[in-house]
């Protein structure tokens, strides 16, 4: 534990509760820690000690206190603020998501989502200069991306360090801002508090999401101070013919080296971005009519004069603005809904009910109830909690109100569906859990060629009720589906066992799936469904009449088939993507699979866990748990998504977190098989081996034999251990995996050369290592050693050259 965290532990042990570090910056170390009194997680930023000497910590808090004022769904509020023990500290929310740095590490943007990115900073700026607050730090790192939205940080974090310390750090060659996105007269230190000024960073930041380079970057800070004084960046038509010339010229205009060439102010810039993107003009731009000259900000609440305020006066409006406004924070601010003008639209899918209890009338009840809820996850603004999460509530005798406030929604979808002859009758309803109303309801008699139509009316109208009416007519154009009903029935079946991730409802979902595609070979969501159910059957290994090798080729194919087939499928990216993710892809092309994915269905819980481990993999563990925490937000009772993200804690050696997620409930609630051995994996790594050492962990043995081995029974380990052995020598397994668990009982006793035979044992049955295995403690007695290294490499490179085998004979 370093120093700062031990000090800031003791001074707020009252207040918050401090787990760890999140980030350094040149001005300031970030702290992830829980409010005591309100549960919430928050970020507490703490200004580094070599500032500290140069700041009147007096006025950092006055001025600290002044940006507190501000409320704006695209700025991230201020919570607190303070001295204690010596430190000067603000304290922020904790938001969901990635920042837009860590996205331009991946990719450009779309050009439409950058605009749209573009204009919300513009407009946060313009609400904050129009209350004589400058940023003077707009930058990626200070721009964090939630739900597809931007929320700039650190609002006069800035400018209360430059009027604290008197502007002495500027004056002594330390100019406050990032020197790649500061206009030249904020480098050449005057000019900082003109809001020109950041009119002209975002002009970067701009620049940057469009192209996927910095404006003026450099390789020291003398030549990127020069090209802000004088040089211009590489024009984007170079770097991006497709971008319109009227963004070209927007980018133009913000990025003019003298003040008084650029937008006068951040508002014109933000209604240019609106234009080129076809939205209507503001309502409103003016507070009062002036703007205040900063250091004297109005300080008064919204009058109708503000932007949403007067947004408020148009119904239609007032909705699509505001579901920017509350969404960011992932409901764990309700204290702060005052930010807010509307809360966010969400709503639970609940399965459908059907009064025959055949498994036939299940996979139909239950597989349509999915299709309605994936259609609602590609529509932007909406959150949609699946019917898995609602399943695990027990059902409806728990009452509407008690579902929604479980689940965190408002709203809840419910219905019946009934077979009558060979039609089907279908009677849905959307209720208003909080008032207790019914706010639209439906009855449907459908032929049967008439079903596959029945989701997509359902969520357009569903939407249009919860979005308005205005922003319904916004939402993704229909998949391509089948024209045949026995093949959408088939897919359903295959939905529905798919789901179940057992060995058996693996093998009928790859029966009914194949049965659909034979049906329909043209089917995107039969094969990208398809592909899923042989890539899952390689992940999780149960199946011992199938060859996993083959099997992920076949995924591979499939996968691409969906994808030629309906490139605005999501099912078809993320099946790609995570066959793609075992078979030795490069990440870049599993990433790029996801955030297309993403893109297309924002708040699909599935598709952001999957981008959670893309994460993961990349190094980027700390991102990849904020993922991770966002997708059990958008599916909190779903046990696989609780599965992956306890897994990838463990994988990141954040066996705090894992503890605490693998039980939702209460400590001594029962827990499934799963979350048992992933708990058990917790406290063995935790230094808890007493507890999973008591523990029947089924198939799990070589789990069992290293809880023995660490407290101190090495025979009875070692007993389980030789037993298992002896079973997989002769081809005998519960899971293929069980080669690889035994590897990693010999890691955990320092042996490097059983654990690399016992891998290499694992990678000729199949290409499935479970990363989060090797990147925990389990591996670290051995880790460094140069033979182990070479093995583990070794059963890579083996595992590469079965896979291009397989290919090649299959005929790829």
């Amino acid at each position: 534990m370093s120093e700062l965290l031990a000090r800031l532990k003791d001074v707020l042990r009252d207040r918050y509760t401090v787990e760890r570090e999140a980030g350094r910056g040149g001005m300031a170390t970030v702290f992830l820690a829980r409010d005591r009194k309100l549960g919430r997680e928050v970020a507490i930023k703490v200004l580094s000690p070599g500032l500290m000497t140069a700041v009147a910590s007096e006025r950092f808090l006055r001025e600290i206190r002044i940006t507190a004022q501000l409320q704006h769904p695209n700025i991230l509020p201020l919570l607190d603020s303070g001295e204690a023990g010596g430190l000067l500290y603000s304290v922020m929310p904790f938001v969901d998501g990635e920042s837009l740095r860590e996205r331009l590490l991946i990719e450009r943007l779309p050009v439409a989502e950058a605009l749209v990115l573009g204009r919300e900073i513009a407009e946060a700026l313009d609400y904050a200069h129009r209350r004589g607050i400058i940023h003077r730090d707009v930058k990626p790192e200070n721009i964090l991306l939630s739900n597809g939205h931007a929320i700039v940080a650190d609002f006069g974090i800035a400018r209360a360090i430059g009027l604290a310390s008197g502007n002495s750090l500027t004056a002594r060659g330390l100019p406050i801002g990032t020197a790649a996105y500061m206009s030249p007269e904020q480098a050449q230190g005057d000019g900082g508090g003109d809001p020109r000024s950041d009119v002209y960073s975002a002009g970067c930041v701009l620049y940057e999401m469009l192209t996927g380079r910095m404006a003026f970057g450099g390789v020291n800070l003398r030549e990127v101070l020069s090209k802000q004084a004088s040089g211009q960046p590489t024009p984007i038509t170079e770097l991006r013919p497709e971008v319109p010339p009227a963004v070209v010229g927007i980018v133009s205009h913000a990025l003019a080296k003298r003040p008084a060439d650029r937008y006068a102010t951040a508002g014109d810039l933000a209604d240019d971005l609106r234009t080129a993107l076809g939205e209507p003009a503001r309502l409103s731009t003016s507070v009062s009519g002036t703007a205040h000259p900063e250091g004297m900000p109005a300080l008064a609440s919204a009058a109708p004069g503000t932007w949403w305020g007067a947004a408020l006066l148009a119904a239609a409006a007032a909705v699509v603005l505001a579901l920017g406004a509350t969404r960011v924070y992932s409901g764990r601010q309700a204290a702060m809904a005052s930010a807010a003008a509307v809360e966010p639209a969400s709503v639970a899918v609940l399965p459908l009910v059907t009064r025959d209890t055949s498994a036939e009338a299940s996979y139909l009840s239950e597989g349509l109830s999915e299709e309605i809820t994936g259609r609602l996850e590609q529509v932007a603004g909406l959150t949609v909690i699946s019917p898995a999460s609602a399943l695990m509530l027990g059902g409806r005798e728990h009452g509407v109100r008690r579902i929604a406030d479980t689940l965190g929604v408002r709203h809840v979808l419910e219905g019946t569906l009934e077979r009558a002859g060979v039609h089907v009758l279908a009677r849905v309803q959307l209720t208003d859990a909080r008032r207790g109303a019914v706010v639209w309801q439906r009855a449907y008699r459908l032929a049967p060629g008439e079903l596959l139509q029945l989701q997509d009316v359902i969520a357009r109208e569903v939407a249009g009720v919860l979005l308005s009416a205005a922003r319904s007519t916004s939402m993704p154009a229909a998949p391509v589906r089948t024209a045949r009903p026995a093949a959408y029935d088939a897919y359903l079946k295959g939905a529905y066992w798919l789901a179940r991730r057992s060995p058996e409802g693996l093998r009928l979902a790859l029966t009914a799936f194949q049965e659909a595609v034979d049906l329909d070979p043209g089917y995107p969501q039969a094969l990208a469904g398809l592909a899923s159910a042989h890539t899952y059957a390689v992940i999780y290994g149960y199946r011992s009449d199938a060859d996993p090798y083959t099997e992920l080729v076949q995924a591979l194919r499939l996968a691409d088939q969906a994808v030629e087939r309906d490139s605005l499928a999501a099912e078809a990216y993320r099946a790609r993507a995570d066959a793609r993710s075992i078979a030795f892809a490069a990440e870049d092309s599993v990433r790029a699979d996801l955030l297309r994915a993403r893109r297309l269905k924002p708040n699909s819980a599935d598709i952001r866990m999957a981008y959670a481990w893309a994460l993961f993999r990349a190094g980027r563990s700390d991102s990849a748990l904020v993922q991770a925490r966002r997708a059990l937000a958008l599916d909190p009772l779903a046990p696989g998504v609780r599965h992956s993200l306890v897994a990838l804690a463990i994988g990141a050696r954040r066996y705090d977190v894992a503890l605490r997620e693998v039980r939702p409930g209460a400590p001594d609630a029962a827990i499934d098989p799963v979350s048992t051995v992933l708990e058990a994996y917790a406290q063995l790594l935790s230094g808890q081996a007493a507890r999973c050492a008591e523990r029947d962990l089924g198939p799990w043995v070589a789990l069992r034999a290293m809880c023995l081995h660490q407290v101190g029974k090495v025979a009875a380990g070692a007993a389980l251990a030789d037993s298992l052995a002896g079973e997989l020598e002769a081809e005998h397994y519960t899971f293929l995996h069980q080669y690889a668990d035994l590897a990693a009982y010999h890691a955990w006793r320092g042996d490097a050369g059983e654990a690399v035979r016992w891998l290499e044992r694992a990678v000729a049955h199949s290409p499935m290592l479970h990363r989060w295995q090797l990147e925990s403690g389990l591996f670290d007695k051995v880790r460094s050693r140069p033979d182990f290294r070479a093995g583990l490499e070794r059963a890579r490179a083996q595992a590469r050259d079965r896979l291009r085998a397989r290919h090649a004979a299959i005929g790829g």
